[in-house]
């Protein structure tokens, strides 16, 4: 084999990158050169006979490259071998690169977890996730049912979201303080949100909470808090107080040309498999087409916050599944709502349509899905 990658086109802040892999084997017919990127099709019977495999992988790198607006083929000829090759326009980045993320040295051990959230599709894959880890979560989709659950169960920890209706997670987390210490009102409080620059990290630590955990849930990083907070057995360790809350205000959102969080999706198919994943996926598709089309027939001639709660709930569910362009475009929907600069509202609505649309085909090649485009709204 021998790949090629060339960078063409740069003018300092957009790159053409161009990547090709040549082999010198038998090469490819030309009559089968054009089914090669169709789903389930290899070049004879024999192929998979021999080799294996489902003949999806092609099929999933054109849906991935042209997901991220680039262009794939392959050029052969028979007895000559074969050069596959992609390419795709991307940004300049000028920064330096992030260091990487080690793994937590210790694993906690299994906890009881209660998860506050009030996005039914965020409870059941954090909670699904968390359970894959071997914690027992209990759900509870208000600051009222939290609340009950305290009163009614001992629980090693609280994973708090913060912006919900009618009472907040602060404002649960205030009265879960004023219970006796007998009655879970020492239970650690994580606050779990996607806008930690939208409070200052006194304002968690003020309420009783003792850090902050940020949307989408990354494995890595919470079970290094965990460990932090409870050691290596699950018993409260000194760094737990309340001045542990993260100083930090900066969210780890990329921007919104990157569509996917390759890590949330990766930490899916190594706990759940693959199977559990295509059925996430599915769910998501649903839910996000339903929040969608609410969002697009929304009036706001008198009332916006109903454009700004559906926003905030298809953000949540977004940054969930490691959607993250969507997650942040739906915020910044949100945000419009809530400051009433309408003006601007069409474009942005625009945005999340096509943002939405490109995240559901990059999610359906990272699981091998074949969907119809025109049914996306």
């Amino acid at each position: 084999f021998h790949v090629k990658v060339v960078a063409e086109n740069v003018d300092g802040e957009n790159v053409s990158l161009h990547v090709a892999v040549s082999d010198t084997g038998e090469g490819i017919a030309e009559e089968t050169l054009g089914k090669l990127f169709t789903p389930f099709t290899q070049m004879d019977d024999g192929t998979a006979r021999k080799y294996g495999g489902s003949g999806l992988g092609l099929s999933i790198c054109k849906r991935l490259v042209e997901a991220m607006g680039g262009e794939i083929g392959v050029e052969s000829k028979s007895g000559e071998g074969s050069t596959f090759w992609f390419v795709i326009d991307l940004e300049v980045c000028n920064e330096p690169a992030a260091a990487p993320i080690e793994r937590a040295a210790s694993r906690p051990q299994p906890l009881s977890i209660l998860l506050v959230d009030d996005a039914t599709e965020t409870r059941e894959i954090v909670a699904t996730i968390l359970a894959g880890e071997g914690h027992r979560v209990s759900p509870a989709d208000s600051g009222q049912a939290a609340l009950e659950a305290v009163l009614h169960d001992r629980f090693d920890l609280i994973l708090m979201d913060v912006r919900m209706p009618e009472m907040d997670g602060m404002a649960t987390t205030r009265l879960i303080r004023r219970l006796p210490e007998s009655e879970g009102g020492q239970t650690p409080v994580f606050a779990f949100t996607a806008d930690v620059a939208k409070d200052p990290p006194q304002a968690y630590a003020d309420c009783g909470m003792a850090t902050v955990v940020t949307k989408p849930l990354r494995l890595d990083e919470f079970n290094k808090i965990l460990v932090n907070h409870f050691g290596a057995k699950g018993n409260p360790s000194t760094a737990g107080a309340a001045s542990a809350v993260l100083t930090s205000a900066e969210p780890p959102i990329g921007n919104n040309d990157r569509l996917l969080e390759w890590t949330t999706i990766s930490d899916f198919q190594r706990i759940l498999g693959d199977s559990k994943v295509c059925d996430m996926v599915d769910q998501f598709r649903g839910h996000s087409d339903q929040l969608i089309e609410t969002i697009l027939t929304t009036p706001i001639d008198d009332d916006a916050a109903p454009l700004a709660d559906n926003a905030h709930k298809l953000a949540g569910a977004a940054g969930s599944m490691g959607c993250v362009a969507l997650d942040q475009q739906a915020r910044l929907v949100q945000t419009i709502a809530e400051t009433g600069s309408v003006d601007i509202l069409d474009d942005a609505l625009a945005r999340l349509t096509e943002i939405h649309r490109k995240s559901l085909l990059a999610l359906a090649a990272i699981v091998g899905e074949a969907i119809d485009e025109s049914a996306i709204l």
